[in-house]
């Protein structure tokens, strides 16, 4: 008993203005039942059914992130419908074999007739061409 009450002095002595702990003893047979209680405790828990509770929070959380998912979604199915581009030959040659389908849309009531007189010379003409494609390549034209 004399050795317990100096351990508990060099305790105090170490611990300044620490609350002294009052002693506990368990119960008798406390550490003879307390495996079975555990694994009681144990089997009682596991076969109760879970039920998972879920928030609103996480409702919103679930929500938001499946809009971000549908709306990534949209934007990315509508780089796929971006037609490809054509150069000018493929245009023409697509107008050339398909011209029958035009017909509707061409206007004939404006053309000039072959026979009228022009007052405008093949030299103004050719000097009024060459000013307004200074700055572009006359292939580019057609």
């Amino acid at each position: 008993m004399n050795e317990k009450r100096e351990i508990q002095d060099e305790i105090r002595a170490i611990t300044h203005g620490l609350p002294e702990l009052p002693e506990y003893t368990p119960p008798e047979n406390y550490f003879d039942q307390l495996p079975d209680e555990i694994l009681n405790r144990w089997k009682k828990e596991a076969s109760q059914p879970k039920i998972k509770v879920i928030t609103w929070k996480q409702v919103i959380a679930i929500a938001a992130i499946l809009t971000g998912v549908c709306i990534g979604l949209f934007f990315i199915n509508q780089k796929d419908h971006v037609p490809m581009p054509i150069t000018s030959a493929e245009a023409y040659e697509y107008v050339r074999e398909n011209i029958d389908e035009f017909e509707g849309l061409l206007e004939y009531g404006d053309q000039v007739p072959h026979d009228a007189p022009w007052d405008v010379s093949a030299d103004a003409i050719h000097e009024y061409l060459m000013e307004e494609s200074s700055d572009e390549i006359i292939e580019d034209l057609f």
